[in-house]
């Protein structure tokens, strides 16, 4: 299935157990391999007050991209980037972080 960058900007992120995390605001891309390497996300107003700035979450952390939404793993959160909750590894190497 192919989708657009307008269908993915501003597309709802929850994770796996329903949680609401946010949404799209944009994609970062590798121009060498031509895949999407992470997506920055927007907090939700609930996940806004835990966090400053918005959520990176990487490739690999994606379970399912539907027409409405995106699940991806149940998962912490460390210098508003996404990691697993079991060995605290960070998921998304060299990622940069907006600050708002």
């Amino acid at each position: 299935m192919k989708i657009s960058n307008k269908q993915i900007d501003g597309m709802i992120v929850e994770t796996q157990s329903g949680d609401q995390l946010g949404k799209v605001e944009s994609f970062n891309i590798d121009i060498d391999s031509q895949s999407v390497l992470e997506y920055v996300v927007k907090p939700s107003s609930l996940t806004a007050g835990l966090i400053k700035g918005d959520l990176i979450i990487s490739r690999g952390q994606v379970i399912e991209i539907t027409e409405k939404k995106m699940v991806v793993e149940d998962l912490g959160i460390k210098k508003n980037v996404l990691v697993k909750k079991e060995n605290k590894q960070k998921i998304a190497q060299g990622a940069m972080m907006k600050e708002k």
